[in-house]
């Protein structure tokens, strides 16, 4: 079995949402939460060169709508916070380089599916380009220009459903302000 095959069935396996349920079309939606795009151009840090360069990929978009609305004529509405999106070919490119790493990523894969790895989210197949499911990586969260989303070579092809989006927004809250380990200094 090819081990793109193998994090693919990894993932299904542990995976604990309702994958039917879960997404829904992109048509007729304005740009905003949920709308998962491709070919949208976002930094990303390249730690052998020490420097942030570009890419083109597949994210998920986070703001709302009414935040990133052009005729909404607000200060601060041209940023658009998204969460950049890793395909399960692309996890498994990752760790397919011995079979330790391949054990490894076998397991994350798992856990990120079970929802143990708050940094991490999985979601399950769909249409491609995430017909074998796909990552949310959750420390990578990041803005672009809101001109990335109508870009030549951009496209919403699904959005989350309600429910999709719930699971979501869970699952990042509990990234976001889980507790920490350290007290902080009280004061008052």
């Amino acid at each position: 079995m090819p081990f793109i095959d193998e994090i693919a069935a990894a993932a299904q396996k542990t995976c604990t949402v309702q994958v039917g349920a879960f997404y829904g079309p992109a048509a007729g939606l304005s740009a905003g939460a949920g709308l998962i795009y491709e070919g949208i151009n976002y930094p990303i840090f390249n730690p052998a060169e020490n420097r942030f360069q570009i890419r083109a990929g597949l994210t998920l978009v986070l703001s709302h709508e009414c935040d990133i609305d052009p005729q909404n004529s607000r200060d601060f509405n041209t940023e658009v916070l998204i969460a950049p999106i890793i395909t399960v070919t692309a996890f498994a490119e990752i760790f397919d380089t011995t079979d330790a790493r391949r054990t490894l990523g076998d397991g994350l894969a798992s856990h990120i599916a079970a929802g143990h790895v708050t940094r991490m989210q999985y979601l399950p197949p769909h249409i491609a380009p995430i017909q074998d499911g796909c990552f949310l990586h959750f420390n990578a969260i990041t803005s672009t220009h809101i001109s990335q989303l109508s870009i030549q070579g951009a496209r919403s092809f699904c959005a989350l459903s309600e429910y999709g989006m719930s699971v979501v927004d869970r699952h990042l809250q509990s990234h976001l302000f889980k507790p920490k380990t350290e007290l902080l200094a009280a004061l008052r």
